[in-house]
């Protein structure tokens, strides 16, 4: 087990890189890594990626939750049940879901899954994994249609914040222009960015 938080200042300071020297160190050792972010510095994306990848979950210390409810949610995360090595298949007409590695998924979880679409999108969503040792499988029918209504105006920013991430954890200083570009329709906030309010 293990708990994490801060932003890295000294060292290595690439979010990809390390969360793979962190992980690296537990090679071969049955761990489960389980993070949480205490205060507005806590770099989330780097303690989401170490949790994602030690199998474990990351938990965000936000205002007005208590130490106890945080200390339950984590300790449930660490020994309850989970569907693990989790995989999902997307019908044809969806493409770049993000994010590409799912983390463990707990019972109460919310995962949220974006992906670009044609203009309409029929078939099935399908989630495998293993729970308990055991094979796993859920199908999911999807018929979507491509719509401007406002309500959903959040969704390009959403798709854009999670390619960000995964661009920057493969290698943010190489990919700092695509970076750039994706942040700046959408709106969405990334590592070399920053939003300006006018009024």
């Amino acid at each position: 087990n293990a708990s994490v938080d801060g932003v890295a200042s000294a060292g290595e300071i690439d979010a990809g890189r390390l969360a793979g020297e962190a992980l690296n160190e537990l090679d071969g050792a049955s761990v489960r890594v389980t993070t949480i972010g205490a205060g507005a510095e806590a770099d989330e994306l780097v303690l989401s990626t170490l949790a994602r990848r030690g199998g474990g979950s990351y938990f965000a210390f936000t205002p007005g939750r208590s130490v106890r409810s945080l200390a339950l949610a984590a300790l449930s995360a660490q020994y309850g049940a989970a569907l693990e090595d989790a995989k999902l298949s997307l019908p044809a007409g969806l493409s770049d879901a993000q994010p590409r590695e799912l983390p463990a998924v707990r019972a109460g979880d919310e995962l949220i899954v974006v992906a670009r679409m044609d203009d309409h999108v029929t078939g099935e969503v399908v989630l495998k994994g293993k729970v308990g040792g055991e094979e796993y499988e859920q199908r999911y029918p999807i018929d979507l249609e491509v719509t401007g209504a406002k309500g959903n105006s959040f969704v390009p920013r959403l798709w854009a914040e999670a390619k960000i991430a995964d661009l920057t954890l493969a290698d943010a200083a190489a990919n700092m222009e695509r970076i750039v570009e994706l942040s700046k329709e959408p709106r969405a906030l990334s590592r070399f960015t920053s939003l300006l309010v006018l009024e």
